[in-house]
C-alpha cells in the first residue's frame, strides 16, 4: 500500500544546462490525491505502508504558451522534422542489430536508405555539430572546456534557432549525458537553445543512485531509470511531443547511447520498441507530415574488429535513412527523384543540416551553408575534399598493405609517438602524464585515393557541384598505421603523409582501444588530451 508520494520538479540549472535543480516541490496522499503539474521533469519518491521508498523519474512534454503563440507557415516549411539518432550504428551494424526495423522502414516506409553516407570527424560531437549547424567544431568559437576565452554554446548557429523562427517547437534529448556531445568536452548551454531541453531529466537520474555523476547512466541497472527502460523513455518524448503540440510544427532530436555505446550488442534490445514505436507513428497519422531521419552518428570505433578493413569502412559508413509521407512524391517530384539518385553518393552530415535549411527556405535552395548540399538536390559524383570529410576519415580510399619493417613505415611510427609526446609537453601535463614509447607497429596500409581524390584543386562553380582536376601530386606518400604503445597498451590509428623525405602527421588521429580511467588525473582539467594521458 503507498502512504505517500513526494513530488519536486527538476529543471534546467541557471546558467548551467550541464545541471539540473529541484525546484517546487509537494506531497500526494489519502486527503490530496492528484495534483497538475505543467512541467516536462518530474522526480516522485513512494513511500509505501511498510516505510519502504521508491524513486522514479517521469519525463512528458508540457505546452509552453510563448511556444502555442509563434505564427507559422504553409507548405514544406510547416513539415515536422524528426531525428531518431543511434551511438556506434554503422550501415552494415544497423542491418546486423535491427532488422525488423530495417525492413519496416524500407518495406513499410519505403524510406530512402543512403549507402554513401559518411562521417566528418572522429566520434560523436563532430557528427551532431554538423547536423545541428552545419559548421565543424574548428569553424565555430572556442567552447572547450578550460581552454582560454571558451564560452558556452548559446551563441552558435544552432538550426534550432531557425526552425524556432518559422513557428516550430524545438527539442533536444540524449540519454548519455556523462559523455554528452555537447557536455562532455564543450561547455555545454548556459541557456539551451531549445524549447523542450531534456538533459536535466538524466542528471537528476544519475545523482538518485549515485553522488559522482561521472559514473555515467551505466550506473541504473539494465539499462533502466527507475521502473522505465531508458530508450522508451527517449522514444516516449517523440510521441508526447506530438500530443502536446498537435497544430504546431515540431523540430526534435533524441539520441541514444547508453545501448549502444559502450556494449554494440546490446542494440537488438530496442529492436521490437523501436519497431513499435515506428507502428504508432504510421498508426497515428503522425508521420502524414513528417520528415524523419533515423541515423548513426559513426560506427564501431573501438575494438579489433577496427584492426580490419571491414572495421575501418565501417566506423566510417553509419547509417542513414530518411523517410516522408506518402504524398511527398506528388509534391515535391523534382526532390525525390533526387533523393533517389543521392542514396548512392558520398553524403555527410553537413548535407543533412543543408537540407534541413533548404525546407525552411524552400522555393529557395539555401547558399550558405559551406560544403553541405541539400539532398533533395542533385548532388552528382563527388570527393571527400569537395564534401568536407577529412582525408583519414575518406572512405573513398584503396588501401594496400605494407610491410611494416619498410623504413617508411618505422619512420612514420617514430613521427606519430613524437607527435603525441609533443602534445603531452605542449600542455605541460609530462608530470601526470606518461611519456609513450613504442611497442610494436601493428598494420600499415598505403593509402590510395581515387583518381578524382588525387586530382582535385577546387571547385569550378560558385555552388560546389562540379570539380576543377589538376595533375596527380608526385614524391607524395600516404600511409595510415596502426601502431601499440607503452606504458598504456594504447592503440592508435594515424594517417601521415611523407614527401621528400619529410613526415606530416595528420593531427585527425583515432585511438581505438577503450582506455577507461587512464587519464582519470587530467580528465577534469584537459578533456581534449584524455586519448594520450596515461596518469602516472
Amino acid at each position: 500500500m503507498i502512504s505517500k508520494v513526494a513530488w519536486q520538479v527538476v529543471k534546467v540549472k541557471p546558467g548551467d544546462g550541464s545541471k539540473f535543480i529541484l525546484s517546487s516541490s509537494g506531497i500526494l496522499n489519502q486527503e490530496k490525491p492528484q495534483v497538475t503539474i505543467n512541467e516536462d521533469m518530474i522526480r516522485v519518491d513512494v513511500t509505501t505502508t511498510s516505510g519502504r521508498i521508491q524513486t522514479d523519474f517521469h519525463l512528458k512534454i508540457s505546452p509552453k504558451a510563448d511556444v502555442l503563440k509563434r505564427p507559422t507557415k504553409k507548405g514544406l516549411a510547416s513539415m515536422n522534422v524528426i531525428m531518431v539518432g543511434l551511438d556506434s550504428t554503422a550501415h552494415s551494424h544497423f542491418q546486423r542489430k535491427l532488422r525488423k526495423v530495417y525492413k519496416f522502414l524500407k518495406d513499410d516506409l519505403k524510406s530512402f536508405i543512403f549507402n554513401g553516407y559518411s562521417i566528418v570527424g572522429d566520434g560523436t560531437t563532430p557528427a551532431l555539430l554538423a547536423l545541428l549547424t552545419g559548421k565543424k567544431e574548428e569553424e565555430l568559437p572556442e567552447g572547450r572546456h578550460r581552454m582560454k576565452g571558451a564560452k558556452c554554446l548559446d551563441d552558435w548557429p544552432w538550426i534550432f534557432k531557425d526552425f524556432q523562427k518559422n513557428g516550430y517547437v524545438t527539442m533536444f534529448n540524449e540519454d548519455e549525458v556523462d559523455l554528452g556531445a555537447f557536455t562532455y568536452r564543450l561547455m555545454g548551454f548556459c541557456n539551451p537553445p531549445m524549447d523542450h531541453y531534456l538533459l536535466p531529466y538524466w542528471y537528476a537520474g544519475i545523482s538518485a543512485v549515485t553522488s559522482w555523476f561521472k559514473v555515467g547512466i551505466g550506473s541504473l541497472k539494465g539499462h533502466c531509470i527507475g521502473s522505465q527502460a531508458i530508450h522508451n523513455v527517449s522514444l516516449e518524448m517523440v510521441r508526447s511531443m506530438y500530443e502536446t503540440y498537435p497544430k504546431t510544427p515540431k523540430f526534435g532530436m533524441t539520441f541514444f547511447s547508453d545501448i549502444c555505446h559502450s556494449r554494440l550488442n546490446d542494440l537488438s534490445l530496442m529492436e521490437d520498441d523501436l519497431v513499435r514505436f515506428l507502428k504508432l507513428m504510421k498508426e497515428r497519422h503522425y508521420l502524414d507530415n513528417t520528415i524523419l531521419v533515423t541515423f548513426g552518428d559513426h560506427g564501431i570505433r573501438f575494438g579489433s574488429i577496427r584492426s580490419t578493413v571491414i572495421g575501418k569502412m565501417e566506423e566510417r559508413l553509419p547509417f542513414l535513412s530518411i523517410t516522408l509521407p506518402d504524398w511527398f512524391e506528388n509534391t515535391y517530384p523534382e526532390f525525390v527523384e533526387n533523393l533517389r539518385e543521392n542514396i548512392d553518393v558520398l553524403s555527410s552530415p553537413l548535407d543533412v543540416h543543408a537540407t534541413f535549411r533548404h525546407v525552411l527556405s524552400y522555393p529557395s535552395v539555401p547558399t550558405d551553408v559551406g560544403y553541405g548540399r541539400s539532398l533533395f538536390t542533385k548532388l552528382g559524383e563527388r570527393v571527400c575534399k569537395e564534401t568536407g570529410i577529412p582525408t583519414h576519415f575518406c572512405p573513398c580510399m584503396e588501401w594496400k598493405p605494407v610491410d611494416v619493417n619498410h623504413n617508411h613505415i618505422k619512420k612514420s611510427a617514430q613521427a606519430i609517438l613524437d607527435y603525441i609526446n609533443g602534445l603531452i609537453k605542449k600542455e605541460n601535463l609530462v608530470g601526470k602524464c606518461a611519456l609513450l614509447g613504442l611497442k610494436e607497429i601493428k598494420s600499415a596500409v598505403k593509402v590510395i585515393p581515387n583518381e578524382d581524390v588525387q586530382t582535385f584543386e577546387k571547385s569550378a562553380d560558385e555552388d560546389g557541384r562540379k570539380a576543377s582536376q589538376g595533375t596527380k601530386p608526385k614524391g607524395v606518400c600516404h600511409y595510415q598505421l596502426q601502431i601499440g604503445t607503452v606504458p598504456n597498451n594504447g592503440i592508435f590509428e594515424a594517417t601521415v603523409q611523407l614527401s621528400s623525405g619529410s613526415v606530416m602527421v595528420n593531427k585527425q588521429m583515432s585511438r581505438i582501444d577503450r582506455y577507461g580511467d587512464q587519464p582519470k588525473c587530467i580528465v577534469e582539467t584537459h578533456h581534449h588530451m584524455r586519448e594520450y594521458c596515461y596518469c602516472q
